[in-house]
């Protein structure tokens, strides 16, 4: 007996439809996220929702204005302003003690 029509042991017939059982909407932000990365990194890493969603456009890429593949992706554009900037004390001061230790209490006559 030959065994030459019988597939492999290790061949699963329903492994090769997997991608192909993938809603159109996930194949697309795939697409979309390797586009937007491109666009993100090609505009020193500053560019915006707002600013990808445009530039995507002039290449004609249409896509919807949608931020949630960029927070998938980890990527923020340059905010503007100045950055916030917190008081650090110095080494020098001491801390307060506990407000059990800090209270003045009057002694009872």
């Amino acid at each position: 007996m030959s065994g030459g029509s019988s597939p492999s042991p290790g061949h699963n017939p329903c492994r090769d439809t997997a991608r192909s059982r993938w809603s159109a909407r996930t194949v697309r932000d795939t697409e979309l996220k390797t586009q937007i990365s491109r666009v993100h990194t090609d505009n020193f890493s500053v560019y915006g929702v707002r600013k990808i969603w445009r530039q995507l456009h002039r290449e004609g890429i249409p896509v919807a204005r949608r931020t949630g593949l960029m927070r998938d992706l980890g990527l923020q554009g340059a905010r503007r302003g100045k950055k916030i900037r917190t008081t650090i004390r110095g080494e020098g001061h001491e801390r307060r003690g506990p407000a059990a230790t800090r209270l003045h209490r009057v002694p009872a006559e």
